[in-house]
Parts: structure tokens; sequence; C-alpha cells
């Protein structure tokens, strides 16, 4: 439950939006960006997800979209598509790359940028310029870290809130592929093989070994 507990931690405890509300997101189609498209949806706000340019982007636009995204778009596209909605207020953002400028840039004075993940491992950068003038606030977000601190209740009532959105249909479990090994002298290889295509480039869905 790590994924949609993430998601929903995030769209709720920094920033308290409303209908229409923006929120902008990098690594749009990893698990945690599909629930928080999802979550949006259910809830009425703008989902603009950043995905890097690959063979499928089409395709992959098009299934978050159906997810509950607003918006798909490249890294470099980003600031065109902010740039057409002078209406919007971007006050909150979530990264799992690392390094995101394209998104720092977009951000409305006051927001909050919030990081979860790093996938590149690279030093997360900011120009000062843009920290200073729009009083931007960077955030760290680990589950583990919420779960030492929340109040007595806050995981069940989180765990509540899910179930519920699961069985209304608002939320529904990202695509994987299924690995299938016997539990009784399991084929190693086919396990080696598919923790390594969870790292392949573009691969667009986590593998869910099974022994039976």
């Amino acid at each position: 439950m790590v994924n949609p507990t993430t998601a929903l931690r995030m769209l709720t405890d920094y920033v308290t939006l409303g209908q229409g509300d923006v929120v902008v997101q990098n690594a749009g189609n990893s698990a945690v960006g599909q629930y928080v498209g999802q979550i949006s949806r259910a809830r009425g706000y703008t989902c603009v997800s950043v995905v890097r340019d690959r063979p499928d982007f089409d395709a992959t636009a098009v299934l978050l979209k159906s997810q509950g995204a607003a918006h798909v778009v490249r890294p470099a596209d980003l600031a065109a598509l902010v740039a057409a909605h002078p209406e919007w207020k971007v006050r909150l953002a979530f990264n799992a790359v690392g390094p995101a400028p394209e998104i720092i840039s977009v951000l409305s004075p006051g927001a909050i940028f919030v990081t979860y993940g790093a996938m590149t491992s690279d030093p997360l950068a900011i120009n000062p310029g843009l920290f200073i003038i729009k009083d931007l606030t960077l955030k760290g977000f680990w589950l583990s870290q919420w779960g030492k601190t929340a109040p007595a209740g806050a995981y069940r009532a989180m765990i509540d809130e899910l179930i519920a959105m699961y069985g209304t249909g608002a939320l529904q479990t990202p695509e994987f592929a299924e690995i299938v090994v016997a539990a009784e002298n399991p084929d190693h290889k086919a396990i080696v093989d598919g923790i390594a295509a969870a790292g392949a480039s573009f691969l667009g869905r986590k593998q869910l070994i099974v022994f039976q």
C-alpha cells in the first residue's frame, strides 16, 4: 500500500486544495504518479503529469488521462502549457526524479515542492533567485517517517479512505506484469530476469513475482 498512501498523504498534508486547483508532478507514469492522477480526479483537482519522452509516449498519455491526469506533457513542454493557462496557480508539485528545473520554474509564489524519490540520484538544485522571489518551500516525504509521527488512528483512517475509493472504482491498481514461478524448485532465471526487467527503460509497469 506504499504507493496509494504516499499519493494520498502528499495531496492532503501540504496544501489545502479545492476544485480545479492545479497539481504538477514528474514521473507521472510511476505507480505513485498514477495514484496522484486518480485521487486528483476524485477530488476535482487538475493534475498535470510530466513524463519523459519515450517511444510509447502517446499511448502512455492516453492511459494517464483515462486515469485522471488532465494534461500529460514532456518536460520541455511544461512551461508552454502553464503559460497557456494564466489562470492557474501552481501551489503544489511532486518530484520523484531529482533535479526538476522545468517544474520549479512554473511554480506560483508560495508554492510547496515535495520530493519523495530520486530516480536519477543527482543533487536537487534550485535557482536561488526563484527560491527567494517566489518564497518557495521545499519538502521531503517518506511514508515511514510520516508513520512515526502521525496521530493515533491516522493510518487506519487513511486506509479506510483508500478502501472506500477502491470500492467506488475511483482507484484502480496500476498495470503490472505477472511472473508465475513454482513455490517448490522455482525457476531462478525467471526471477532474475523479472527483477532485471523492472529496471529496464520504458518498461511502463512493475513486475509481480507470484509463487504457486
